[in-house]
């Protein structure tokens, strides 16, 4: 069976990354280069201290699994 074709992004869109680990920072760095405007959220208050000035992207702390984090991300 084929796969359904994935929903494009809108322009005024954004990624949303959950947790901020070394493949979500390798994530970001990509969409960074890409132009392509995100926000990640993290678990770990330390982590958030330590890359709290993104190009590109925020960085917030929280649970993705909650809608209230969710709110706060811009959806």
């Amino acid at each position: 069976t084929e796969l359904p074709s994935p929903a494009p992004i809108e322009e005024d869109g954004c990624v949303i990354i959950g947790g901020y680990g070394p493949i979500a920072q390798s994530l970001a760095e990509a969409l960074q280069l890409a132009g392509i405007p995100f926000v990640a959220v993290e678990l770990n208050p330390e982590t958030v201290k330590q890359h709290q000035n993104l190009e590109g992207g925020r960085l917030l702390y929280g649970d993705v699994s909650h809608p209230e984090v969710l709110k706060a991300a811009g959806l």
